[in-house]
């Protein structure tokens, strides 16, 4: 019971340490804009949007967790810049392992019809900063929703942003989201 008890204590103490929520205004500011001078990143959210939270947790890693106010959609920032930044030799090949991970993990996760649609790959620049992004679709309760994916990489960290949607007002929300994506900075 003594061992239970003290593994319950670590885990109670660890929990903290690993994940902490942040007050929105460390981060977002009243015009839309999101400064982390902890790590130097900065976007500008949607307008009409909101930032519902904060967290930092693991190596360096923060999501912020957003949407339109209707909350047809769900949306998050999430961005990594670790203290011992990995080197990339194949950039192209990294990116497209990423997607084939993050295609697996949305599977075992329970959503067993998750696919990328098909065409949807697109390299390309953000700011001067290589890029993913994709269309995948999936089935929660007869509802097909999508999810638009970017992966953003620098020599320092990566930013990943996600939006999911019912398919019916993925497009519209798509657009704005996009307007966020363009633009992110990082180290």
């Amino acid at each position: 019971m003594k061992r239970f008890t003290l593994a319950l204590a670590v885990i109670a103490l660890a929990t903290p340490a690993f994940s902490q929520s942040i007050p929105l205004g460390e981060i977002v500011s009243s015009d839309r804009s999101i400064r982390d001078p902890l790590y130097k990143v900065t976007a500008r959210y949607p307008a009409g949007w909101v930032v519902r939270g904060v967290t930092r947790w693991g190596d360096r890693e923060t999501t912020l967790f957003m949407g339109e106010p209707t909350q047809t959609g769900f949306a998050s920032m999430y961005y990594r810049i670790p203290s011992d930044p990995r080197l990339i030799l194949d950039l192209e090949w990294d990116l497209r392992e990423a997607a084939k991970k993050k295609t697996q993990q949305r599977i075992e996760g329970g959503l067993a019809d998750y696919g990328i649609v098909a065409g949807s790959f697109s390299f390309r620049l953000v700011g001067d900063l290589p890029a993913l992004s994709y269309v995948a679709r999936f089935t929660v309760s007869s509802t097909t929703y999508g999810e638009y994916f970017v992966r953003v990489l620098s020599s320092r960290g990566e930013a990943l942003f996600f939006l999911r949607a019912p398919l019916e007002q993925f497009e519209p929300l798509r657009i704005a989201f996009e307007t966020m994506v363009e633009s992110v900075r990082l180290p």
